[in-house]
């Protein structure tokens, strides 16, 4: 962010809520039923998610996936130095925007974030 600084460009901070199940599962997974789940007596019963959940390993990784499709979509390009970075550039290819994502935190920069 030292470019931000040295173009005295606005910076803010923001986390994407529940970013870790915004991603999308590409294969089956199934989980055994939690506790306290009234099976009225099945045995053996698992579930298959539909969704990513907490805790699962595969949820940072496609959450990320997800994220860098949103934002080629929105026009930004990826780092080449940095996978966590993307920029944009308008259409006379002048820098607009940074936009800096760690994990669910991330960091817009540019010269007017209106």
């Amino acid at each position: 962010m030292f470019l931000a600084a040295r173009e005295d460009w606005e910076i803010h901070q923001f986390d994407v809520t529940g970013a870790y199940l915004k991603g999308d599962l590409e294969e089956e997974i199934y989980m055994e039923v939690p506790k306290g789940v009234d099976l009225r007596g099945k045995k053996g019963v698992v579930w298959k998610l539909e969704k990513l959940i907490y805790g699962l390993k595969q949820a940072g990784c496609q959450w990320k996936k997800k994220l860098d499709s949103m934002m080629v979509d929105l026009g930004f390009k990826k780092s080449a130095s940095d996978d966590s970075l993307y920029i944009l550039h308008d259409s006379k290819d002048r820098l607009q925007m940074v936009v800096l994502a760690y994990f669910d935190y991330t960091i817009p920069a540019g010269p007017n974030l209106n």
